[in-house]
């Protein structure tokens, strides 16, 4: 099932009031619905100690791995910019030892 078809109308003006801070309309006034808790952080209070260890254990490896990703990008390039640098040079030289010889 759709997660789309699960909502009611009267539920997603409710919750475009909410989001907007516009008062909800009178035939809202008493919906059956509660937004306030309706919004999930990361971590709920209640989680326990080692389920947020294990959470924040797996966000850790995670960003490790993002970051060696990264530094292996960013050493490719430095690389290949030094090789483009080196390759002009080169085509520098060989055109000035051309002219003046």
């Amino acid at each position: 099932m759709n997660a789309v078809e699960d909502v009611s109308p009267d539920y997603v003006a409710l919750r475009m009031c909410w989001e907007l801070g516009k008062p909800w309309p009178n035939y809202l006034a008493n919906a059956p619905f509660d937004l306030s808790n309706d919004r999930k952080t990361m971590a709920e209070p209640h989680e326990p100690p080692q389920e947020k260890e294990t959470r924040w254990t797996a966000q850790r490896a995670a960003h490790d791995e993002q970051q060696h990703a990264y530094r292996a990008a960013r050493t490719r390039k430095i690389a290949r910019n030094w090789l483009v640098v080196g390759a002009l040079v080169i085509i520098v030289a060989v055109m000035a030892a051309a002219v003046l010889l």
